[in-house]
């Protein structure tokens, strides 16, 4: 091999050289970076992480209060429970339809044709349940006002609710208004000649009934009915609109009538000016009365004495009169559930085509706005809104649960891929130390350093002046960026100039490109008030005088070519950390002066002795050191590596018994009492 010192080497071998260490180098560096960066997108993924539970926490909020809003109008409205209304389709089934199809069913046409379909029939059974439990207020019962057996009073299979019923109440009622208003139309009252066209209206009044659709639903066949003439009823009353308009029409008109009647009786019988006109009409009726029941012989056997009624018997009639319209037009839940349900599917047919099944027969235009079915329809729809939004937000939330299963898969991957790089880290170093352990030394400083710093050109190393001018250059440029990120806070700023080199108190010049093979004391000696020099991983073989730092606490000269610590008096009174790993040392010689070194970082060089270790023992304030990867500390390899370096720990602590950390771990008292001698080691 020394033979070969003397070789001349072409451009080719250095050529080749360089392209199988660059290729090495940047292998390297991938394996050691990649972790950093993987960590970096672990974080940002975390915090979409965050992001999306808290916005899938949202939307689980919406969907809570969509199915909300959705029961209770089911509930409320509809009459029937949410779980029986079809769902309404997702996202993807809604958009997976073919638009450009012309026969294409509109998704929101089509589930309200569906909920057409499910809530028609219980809807029309209320409002069955409903117009039965109203009109049997209207039954003309025989025993007056009293309540009725559920036997004869309810539907089939339909309990009974109200216990009274006032169609005596009407019957009589109606044949009060009759008679009244043929005693007021009566010829003794009418003093103008009657004409040709108001005759024809009395005769066709006298011969028509009056209140027609009020005593069609009082007179049923017995006192009570039977059940068959009942249900028709109900069936008329629910299917015909304007049979619900002219009851209500029948009943208001009786109980304005009742109500005048009411305070004509009252004043007949108080005093002042209105007395005797009141008492004059009450002795003309009287008297028609009877007259009239000499004319009438349907009169003469009627129950009624309409001459003899009184103001007690008026205002019973007009009680039974409004309770029955405050069933149907009041304020109460009962009375607006009715008018709802009738307004809603209060019309004949409701299971005809349109609810087939064809959703475009549903639809609302202004065909069929106003009609009875409208009405019906906006309900349905409206329930189909509410259905919609409920599956919007609950796909949006399914969504959003996706993102976080992916992102958690996506960090989990992340972190596989970390540790094993890390993996692959720790096998790289062990190839190193046994590379180290197999390779003359000779041949290494032959093959790589001599060969760099020797046989490669001036142009292809750097100089410590022109790492320097970099380094300026470049916290230059971070500098003005930084101006730049914060113009819009602080706009009147100075611009930004090179650090002169005098006042440079923390230098990083690693891992230059080239590499510096030689120090230079005199660019060194500069730097004035540098507190860190930073000259790690580069290609330096020897220490140099460091005049003119002054300030110098902190010195990294790790993974270089050094052999020998030399020449630091010149910082010996400020330097308190020397960080030198990963070099050639095989001898501890040149530390004594540094009296304030508190740490020494010197792992994985060639020290093979732990005497060598007594040579601190000048530095009395040294208390953090490294060591692990010399050859003092022996085999390492296979499954007594931690057995090796406790050992090594405890051998440590007798030549140094003042330290606090070794190789990145406090010291314990057991190793301490070990040391001293008075335990054996583990």
């Amino acid at each position: 091999m020394p033979s070969t010192c003397n070789q001349s080497i072409t451009d080719e071998e250095i050529e080749s050289f360089l392209f199988h260490l660059s290729s090495l180098i940047l292998t390297n560096l991938e394996n050691f970076i990649q972790p950093s960066l993987k960590n970096r997108q672990i974080e940002w993924q975390d915090t979409q992480i965050l992001k999306q539970i808290k916005l899938q926490n949202e939307w689980q909020k919406r969907c809570d209060v969509a199915f909300e809003e959705f029961d209770f109008y089911c509930t409320n409205v509809l009459g029937v429970e949410s779980d029986i209304l079809p769902l309404f389709p997702s996202i993807d089934v809604c958009h997976g339809d073919n638009d450009d199809n012309p026969n294409t069913v509109d998704p929101l046409e089509k589930h309200s044709c569906q909920v057409a379909e499910c809530v028609v029939k219980p809807m029309r059974s209320e409002l069955k349940h409903l117009s039965a439990k109203f009109l049997r207020l209207l039954v003309n019962c025989s025993r007056n006002g009293e309540a009725i057996n559920e036997k004869e009073s309810t539907l089939k299979n339909e309990p009974l609710t109200f216990g009274k019923c006032f169609g005596k109440d009407i019957h009589e009622a109606v044949a009060y208004y009759k008679q009244y208003s043929s005693f007021v139309s009566s010829s003794q009252w009418n003093f103008m000649p009657k004409t040709s066209s108001e005759k024809e209206v009395e005769e066709k009044n006298e011969t028509e009934p009056v209140m027609q659709t009020l005593m069609q639903f009082t007179e049923v066949n017995g006192d009570i009915g039977t059940t068959i003439n009942r249900e028709s009823l109900v069936s008329t009353f629910i299917d015909s609109h304007s049979t619900r308009v002219n009851l209500v029409a029948d009943l208001q008109n009786l109980e304005s009538f009742l109500s005048s009647r009411k305070q004509e009786l009252a004043s007949s019988f108080s005093k002042g000016s209105l007395t005797s006109i009141a008492d004059t009409i009450h002795i003309e009726w009287t008297r028609w009365c009877v007259t009239a029941r000499g004319k009438n012989p349907q009169l003469t056997h009627s129950d009624y004495r309409f001459e003899d009624i009184s103001t007690d018997d008026v205002l019973r009639l007009h009680s039974a009169v409004s309770n029955i319209l405050a069933h149907i037009v009041g304020n109460g839940l009962q009375a607006k559930r009715l008018r709802f349900l009738a307004d809603a599917v209060g019309f004949p047919c409701p299971h005809s085509a349109i609810y087939s099944g064809n959703a475009t027969e549903l639809e609302i235009n202004e065909e069929t706005k106003g009609t009875d079915t409208w009405r019906f329809r906006l309900i349905c729809r409206r329930a189909t809104e509410l259905a919609r939004n409920m599956a919007w937000c609950q796909d949006q939330r399914e969504l959003s649960l996706q993102s976080v299963a992916r992102a958690r898969d996506s960090v989990e991957e992340m972190t596989s891929e970390v540790n094993v790089i890390r993996n692959r880290i720790e096998w790289i170093q062990y190839a190193e130390i046994e590379f180290w352990k197999s390779v003359s030394l000779f041949d290494i400083s032959h093959l790589v350093f001599r060969t760099w710093r020797n046989c490669l050109p001036r142009r292809l190393q750097t100089s410590c002046a022109q790492a320097i001018q970099r380094w300026q250059e470049s916290d230059k440029e971070r500098r003005e960026l930084e101006q730049k990120e914060n113009q819009d806070e602080n706009p009147d700023v100075e611009p930004i100039k090179v650090t002169p080199v005098e006042e440079i108190t923390e230098i990083n010049l690693c891992f230059q490109i080239p590499p510096i093979a030689k120090l230079d004391n005199k660019a060194l000696g500069n730097l004035k008030k540098c507190k860190k020099l930073s000259l790690s991983t580069n290609m330096i073989d020897r220490m140099v005088n460091l005049t003119g730092m002054l300030e110098l606490e902190i010195l990294s000269l790790g993974r270089n070519n050094i052999k020998k610590i030399e020449k630091l008096e010149d910082v010996a009174g400020t330097l308190k950390q020397l960080w030198i790993s990963y070099n050639q040392i095989s001898s501890l010689d040149g530390l004594a002066c540094l009296t304030n070194l508190t740490t020494l970082y010197c792992s994985n060089n060639l020290i093979k002795s732990y005497s060598e270790l007594e040579k601190l023992q000048a530095n009395e304030q040294l208390t953090d050191v490294v060591f692990c990867g010399n050859p003092m500390y022996g085999d390492e390899t296979g499954g007594n590596r931690e057995a090796v370096r406790r050992a090594a720990r405890v051998e440590i602590l007798r030549r140094l018994p003042n330290l606090k950390t070794i190789d990145g771990q406090l010291v314990k008292r057991e190793e301490i009492e070990a040391a001293q001698g008075e335990l054996p080691p583990e």
